[in-house]
C-alpha cells in the first residue's frame, strides 16, 4: 500500500514547552511528516530535532488562529498532502493516529476528521456539535451574550452539567462541528478550498469551518479511534475573562448564522 503524505500546522502562542511536548508525541511513532510551527510571540525557533519530522518554524505577529494557519497554507501546496493536521500547540498525540488513518478508508466526501479529544479534566470534547443549532439553542446563546455577568452565571451552571454527564462518545460518523483545538483536513477539502474561511480575529473557527465544508459539498466526521490530549486554552491563559467574553461576543455576531 502506498503511504499517505502528512503535514501538520500548529500555532504556538508563547508556550514553546507545549510545542516541544507535541513534537515529541508525534515523533514517538516514527512516521515521516512535515511540521510547521507558527510562533506568534518571541522569535524562538529551537524546538529540537526529530528523526521523522521535517520541521519549519515561522515567526510572525499574532494575527489570529486560522489566519496563522492560512499564512502557512499560502506558502505550501496543500494538495500535495493527503492529510493536514491543524491546531493549537497545546495538544499531544495519545495513539498512533497516522497508522490508524493509513488503515482507514474514508470516503471522498469526508473533508474533515475530528478525533476523540480529551482535556486535562478528562472531558471528551468531541463531538463538539452533532447537529445544527435549533432556534431555541440560538436564543439561549443570544441571552448568554447579552450580558457579561449573566454569562458568568450561565457558564458555572453549564460547567457543572458537562462535568456530571461527561462520557466518551462511541458514535462514529458525520457531525455538524468538531472541537477547534485540532482538525485533520483531507486532500478532498483542499481540492475545493486553498485556505480556511476565517472569523474576524478569535473564536468561532468551528462554525466558519463547518460552513465552508458544507458549502463545498463535504462532511465533517467524528472518529473515536483517534486520540488527542488537550491541555486546554493555553493560547488564552493570560487573557482576562471579560476580554475573552468580548471577543467571543463579537465573533458570535459573525458566525451565528453558521451554527
Amino acid at each position: 500500500m502506498v503511504e499517505n503524505k502528512f503535514c501538520g500546522i500548529f500555532v504556538d502562542h508563547n508556550s514553546k514547552e507545549y510545542s516541544i511536548k507535541l513534537l515529541k508525541s508525534i515523533s514517538n511513532y516514527k512516521h515521516p511528516i512535515d511540521i510547521h510551527i507558527i510562533n506568534n510571540f518571541d522569535g524562538f525557533d529551537d524546538y529540537g530535532e526529530y528523526e521523522s519530522i521535517k520541521l519549519q518554524v515561522h515567526n510572525i505577529d499574532n494575527i489570529g488562529y486560522f489566519q496563522s494557519i492560512n499564512y502557512v497554507l499560502k506558502k505550501i501546496e496543500p494538495t500535495l498532502f493527503d492529510y493536514i493536521f491543524i491546531g493549537n500547540n497545546d495538544i499531544e498525540f495519545r495513539n498512533d493516529i497516522i497508522s490508524i488513518i493509513e488503515n482507514k478508508n474514508y470516503k471522498n466526501s469526508v473533508y474533515c476528521i475530528s478525533p476523540d479529544i480529551i482535556n486535562r479534566s478528562g472531558i471528551h470534547q468531541n463531538p463538539h456539535v452533532l447537529k445544527p443549532y435549533s432556534f431555541f439553542k440560538k436564543l439561549k446563546l443570544d441571552i448568554y451574550y447579552s450580558s457579561y455577568h449573566l454569562a458568568k452565571i450561565l457558564s458555572m451552571l453549564f460547567r457543572k452539567n458537562i462535568q456530571k454527564n461527561n462520557k466518551p462518545y462511541e458514535y462514529s460518523g458525520e457531525i455538524h462541528m468538531g472541537n477547534g483545538s485540532f482538525y485533520i483536513l483531507t486532500n478532498h477539502f483542499f481540492s475545493q478550498a486553498k485556505i480556511l474561511d476565517t472569523p474576524p480575529f478569535l473564536n468561532g473557527e468551528e462554525a466558519f469551518l463547518s460552513n465552508q465544508i458544507k458549502s463545498n459539498g463535504g462532511k465533517t466526521i467524528y472518529d473515536p479511534d483517534l486520540k488527542i490530549y488537550h491541555d486546554e486554552s493555553v493560547s488564552l491563559a493570560k487573557v482576562n475573562n471579560r476580554k475573552k467574553f468580548n471577543w467571543s461576543k463579537k465573533s458570535y455576531k459573525q458566525h451565528r448564522r453558521f451554527l
